[in-house]
């Protein structure tokens, strides 16, 4: 037989005899004679009563309260079974409490005694209802342990008592009726515990449900809670109605659901309740149009969250909401289609369309601007709308004053702005405009204009043209001697300057057929030697003529390359390819492919660069065509034994507050006159220096110039004390990381 089965027989068993030692007790005569141990020994009686009623205690403990049976089982095998009997009833944690037939109590136990706030002898002798001060207990409570009691049963109920010291605690009690071998009530035995917690966190459990209640029904939320092993899908009343149905008048099931969801939304939906199924994301969030019960197509937002899952890990319980989003949906569309219509009017509107808002804290933005606002003041519609300190800048010095002035006057006298100004924005060129707006006072304080700011730069040089031939008509008439003179001497200067570029034009040509026909003989004479040799030369002999030819058709075709890269840089119609980069690291490269023409010249090349990169947004080929032309160059004209030194660096700040990134290529060699640090840029001319000797056809500097200042950056040339030249080039930072690198 097994232990457990065991030991409940034995307990069975120990109540039978406890209940008829306790039934023999009841009994001190036999034909009315008195037992000779009742005689004897009265005492001995008593305590064989006692026992007996604490073995009943122990009958009901081991049916109704499994804390005693643990603590039985503690104490098994340590003194006599009466004695343990008892110590159980004493010190069990539960209130014990036993009364005669009149519900008179006539034994507590210590818990009891703890509970109440009371003791032994203010409560013998008194109805336990009477001790506890019952406060509350349903309305038919006391009838329903009436009739239960009456018919043997054991009562249990839920009381609210209150004790000596005006606490007030919840109880739960159960009531046995006690009885006697002629099944006369002998009274009941009563055991309680506390549970005044439990029932706090009850009520607080059905506040909080009843609170979630309310506020989903306050949200008009629909409710869903999904069981994917058996389908069932329990739902509130909201999750039939927003879809227009009475409640139960459609299934709960998925299948139901699927067939309601538009076609082109159910793939959507499902993919992400598999993918949070599955447990690829945290939540399940989805929107789908469904067909509702009069055939209109309504937008739905569904959330929720696996609640439960097995040890495998397959969801058990899934819950969330449904929401109806329809009204967000169609005014997402409305506003959608706002915008494209604002857009396209401002598309083909002249100029920039704005909203210009000055706050009452000095403050301003453009909560508005047109696509154009970044043409005309170099900063993004959402840049401004955050800030307009960026915008404000790109208004040239002279005229911000002003400007100014023309905003403030029009919100005191609340009059239409108009106001013309120039704008300055980075990289761009000067342009004039012209704003016009009406300012509106809103209730906090702030001042909105709304308005239109239009190019009107060339109606500007138009004006400034004919201001100036005005001038120059008064001039023409009140100094006309002079005036010719004037003029005189400016045909002279321009035919000077006509004189001189013709004789670099011509000297260019002259260099230029030069260079043209140098490899171009020298590939016309070697294919000759090839063509007259080419049956009796050998193989070694042939390969110098086809390696001649190589080389001569590669320097024609770099001479021809950089005619061809001057011609689109004049023309603008090369395309740059800007990406940030490290302006040293783009330096390092060249220095690293130009390592072996220094060694064979004999001449070092040092580089120093900061500690922080030197961040630009360029094009990596071009600007190294630049670096490659000017160590070239510097290489060339060093003599052997002198040092070619690389220098990148951050520069300086320069008037709108903008830093750049610095490199010099500085050599020892036989330097460059000052009169010719500038025109050494233009096109086909050569320094003086070095104009015979090292060749050239005087492009390389022009075209470096042409790629520098595509990327807004300047290019210039020093001289060096004590011998060489320094050419410097200087190119914005990146916008992205120039300040943090700089700073």
């Amino acid at each position: 037989m097994e232990p457990a089965r065991r030991s409940s027989l034995k307990d069975w068993g120990f109540a039978l005899l406890a209940a008829a030692v306790l039934a023999v007790v009841g009994v001190t005569s036999v034909d009315g004679h008195p037992l000779a141990i009742a005689t004897a020994h009265p005492w001995v009686v008593e305590g064989i009563g006692f026992v007996a009623t604490a073995a009943l205690v122990f009958f009901a403990l081991r049916i109704g309260r499994r804390d005693l049976k643990l603590r039985l089982q503690q104490l098994a095998g340590g003194t006599d079974a009466l004695e343990r009997l008892s110590l159980v009833a004493e010190r069990s944690a539960n209130a014990i409490i036993f009364t005669d037939p009149q519900r008179r109590i006539t034994w507590a136990n210590a818990s009891f005694l703890r509970m109440s706030g009371r003791t032994a002898e203010t409560v013998i002798g008194r109805t336990w209802s009477e001790v506890l001060e019952v406060r509350r207990l349903e309305p038919d409570a006391f009838d329903r342990l009436r009739e239960l009691l009456a018919a043997g049963r054991v009562a249990r109920t839920e009381i609210q008592i209150r004790t000596v010291d005006g606490r007030s605690i919840w109880m739960d009690i159960e009531l046995l009726p006690l009885r006697d071998r002629d099944a006369r009530s002998t009274g009941f035995l009563i055991i309680g515990n506390d549970i005044s917690e439990q029932v706090r966190l009850r009520e607080s459990l059905r506040e909080r449900e009843e609170s979630a209640r309310l506020v989903l029904e306050a949200a008009d939320l629909g409710t869903w809670d999904w069981n994917p092993q058996t389908g069932a899908l329990a739902v509130n009343a909201r999750w039939f109605t927003m879809a227009g149905y009475d409640v139960g008048e459609i299934g709960t099931d998925y299948v139901t659901w699927s067939k309601l969801v538009h076609p082109d939304d159910l793939p959507t939906a499902e993919a992400a309740l598999s993918a949070h199924l599955s447990g690829a994301t945290p939540r399940y969030v989805t929107t789908y149009r469904l067909t509702t019960k009069n055939g209109e197509e309504r937008w739905f937002l569904d959330s929720g969250c696996v609640l439960a899952r097995d040890p495998a890990g397959q969801p058990l319980r899934v819950a969330g909401v449904r929401m109806d989003i329809t009204e967000q949906k169609r005014a997402e569309t409305a506003r959608r289609d706002s915008d494209e219509l604002l857009a396209n009017i401002a598309a083909n509107v002249p100029g920039m369309i704005f909203q210009y808002r000055r706050n009452p804290d000095g403050t301003a933005c453009f909560p508005y601007a047109s696509p154009r606002m970044r043409s005309f003041y170099g900063v993004t519609p959402a840049q401004a709308a955050e800030d307009a300190t960026l915008a404000v800048s790109a208004v040239h010095p002279d005229d911000l004053m002003y400007l100014r002035n023309s905003v403030t006057q029009s919100a005191i006298d609340n009059v239409p702005w108009r106001c013309e100004y120039r704008l300055c924005p980075p990289g761009g060129r000067t342009i004039w405009v012209e704003g016009r707006g009406m300012p509106r006072h809103l209730d906090n304080g702030s001042i909105v204009w709304e308005g239109q700011i239009v190019d009107i730069t060339e109606r500007k040089l138009m004006e400034f043209e004919a201001a100036a031939a005005r001038d120059e008509l008064a001039r023409h008439r009140d100094h006309l001697a002079e005036l010719v003179a004037e003029r005189t001497a400016g045909l002279t200067a321009a035919l000077a300057q006509a004189e001189r570029a013709n004789a670099a034009k011509s000297e260019f040509l002259a260099n230029m057929s030069h260079e043209l026909r140098t490899p171009m003989h020298a590939i016309l004479s070697f294919a000759g030697f090839g063509l007259e040799r080419i049956s009796s030369a050998d193989r070694v002999r042939l390969g110098n003529y086809f390696s001649r030819i190589r080389t001569s058709s590669q320097r024609l075709l770099l001479l021809l390359n950089d005619l061809l890269d001057l011609a689109k840089l004049e023309a603008g119609k090369t395309v740059l390819d800007c990406q940030p980069h490290d302006l040293a690291d783009l330096a390092r490269q060249i220095i690293g492919e130009t390592a072996a023409t220094g060694v064979a010249k004999r001449v070092g090349v040092e580089m120093e660069t900061p500690d922080e990169p030197l961040p630009v947004r360029v094009d990596a080929i071009r600007i190294q065509q630049v670096i490659a032309n000017l160590l070239s160059n510097a290489i060339k004209f060093s003599p052997p034994g002198s040092t070619v030194r690389v220098t990148a660096s951050f520069g300086a700040t320069d008037a709108q507050g903008n830093r750049c990134a610095r490199l010099e290529v500085t050599d020892q060699g036989i330097g460059v006159p000052e009169s010719e640090l500038e025109t050494i840029f233009d096109k086909f001319v050569q320094s003086s220096k070095t104009r015979t000797g090292a060749g050239g056809t005087g492009l390389g500097l022009a075209i470096c110039r042409e790629i520098v200042q595509a990327h807004h950056g300047r290019i210039h040339a020093e001289s060096v004390p004590g011998g060489g030249t320094r050419l410097v080039v200087e190119l914005p930072l990146d916008d992205a990381n120039g300040a943090r690198a700089a700073a």
